[in-house]
């Protein structure tokens, strides 16, 4: 749960962008998403959010003890309250500030190579089952098929689904494309190339059995399949 106070409503001066608290460590940064209140002791960097209920902070003083205001939220209205003091931003801040924006591209590039290396596993690991399933499949739709060629079955309907196989039409292979292209029947023309009519050779073969100089037809066994009942094991 965030802590929540009302008693801001109007948005910080922009010009502020960044402020030492007095008599603390803490330093707020300010953006327009909000504020990022520092630890320059213990590194601790906390986001406190601004919205039209007020501002809120997600620090563990703040879950407990919600109906306080945290050190975060009371550094951000510090700013509020002081709205034409000017930030001391200075070149060794600067480097400082450099120096967390190099040490969080290093945190995110190990967290993009430690994503994508459990990705990897992941994907190993799915790949591995996947393979293995597929192989215990296999054993039980073989008997399918083989039952369904066994008794001349298209189409048989049963409690968890149906069985269906389709006949597939005879694959074209071209062997020899000049011959065939020397058929002028098996031909189209594709700008500034002569190729193959693969649809009109199919038509012509299916028709008239015929086997065209240069080409090889290969008969293609039936396309098992099967479609389960809703909720079928």
């Amino acid at each position: 749960m965030m802590q929540a106070h009302n008693n801001i409503a109007d948005p910080i001066q922009t010009q502020i962008h960044s402020l030492r608290i007095e008599e603390t460590e803490l330093i707020v940064l300010v953006s327009e998403n909000g504020f990022l209140v520092v630890d320059m002791i213990s590194g601790e960097e906390i986001e406190v959010h601004r919205s039209v209920g007020g501002l809120s902070c997600a620090c563990f003083f703040a879950q407990v003890a919600p109906e306080s205001k945290c050190e975060h939220i009371k550094a951000v209205e510090s700013l509020h309250n002081k709205p034409d003091l000017e930030s001391q931003f200075t070149q060794a801040d600067a480097d400082t500030y450099l120096s967390r924006v190099a040490k969080i591209d290093s945190e995110l590039e190990l967290d993009i190579q430690s994503a994508q290396q459990q990705a990897d596993r992941i994907n190993l690991w799915l790949e591995s089952r996947k393979q293995k399933l597929e192989k215990r499949r296999n054993f039980y739709t073989f008997q399918l098929q083989t039952w369904m060629e066994l008794n001349a079955y298209s189409t048989k309907q049963l409690v968890n689904g149906t069985l269906k196989m389709r006949h597939q039409p005879f694959q074209i292979n071209i062997i020899d494309e000049d011959r065939v292209i020397n058929d002028q029947r098996f031909c189209r023309l594709i700008p500034e190339k002569l190729a193959v009519d693969k649809k009109a050779l199919r038509k012509h073969i299916t028709e008239t059995g015929e086997i065209v100089d240069g080409v090889e037809v290969n008969s293609v066994q039936p396309k098992f399949s099967y479609q389960l009942t809703t909720g079928g094991s």
